[in-house]
């Protein structure tokens, strides 16, 4: 009896999940403003990206950039993003529609950043940048 109680209790103690815990990915940072623009969104081919000396000055680097998305002149609009690199199409990328808000994190993910209407209206993008 004493041989099955030791079995099942290493069975038992075999399933239970080990996890180590990361500590940093659960922590909360904030971050400064530090500028604030309206982008245009519109057909270009390619996409439109963030304004290059508003993501990187001569004292900062972009750590954070959020945006919300408003129509140019008439509604509806609605955009198709990219951070990864992919060139943005009507349709392709991650979808926002009007007052929608997004928010891209990290250096590098807001440099690869594209955008480009997904149908016949443009929209802007009201953004802000922080460090």
């Amino acid at each position: 009896m004493k041989k099955w109680i030791v079995v099942a209790f290493v069975v038992l103690v075999g399933m239970v999940p080990l996890r180590a815990q990361n500590l940093q990915s659960s922590q909360i940072r904030f971050f400064d403003a530090y500028a604030m623009e309206a982008l245009t969104v519109d057909a270009t081919a390619g996409g439109v990206a963030f304004t290059a000396n508003k993501v990187t000055t001569a004292t900062r680097k972009a750590q954070q950039v959020q945006f919300r998305v408003v129509c140019a002149t008439v509604s509806p609009c609605s955009i198709n993003f990219t951070v990864e690199g992919t060139a943005p199409t009507a349709s392709v990328g991650f979808p926002l529609n009007e007052n929608e808000v997004w928010d891209v994190f990290k250096y590098t993910n807001i440099t690869r950043f594209k955008a480009i209407r997904s149908g016949a209206n443009s929209a802007v993008l009201r953004v802000i940048y922080y460090y």
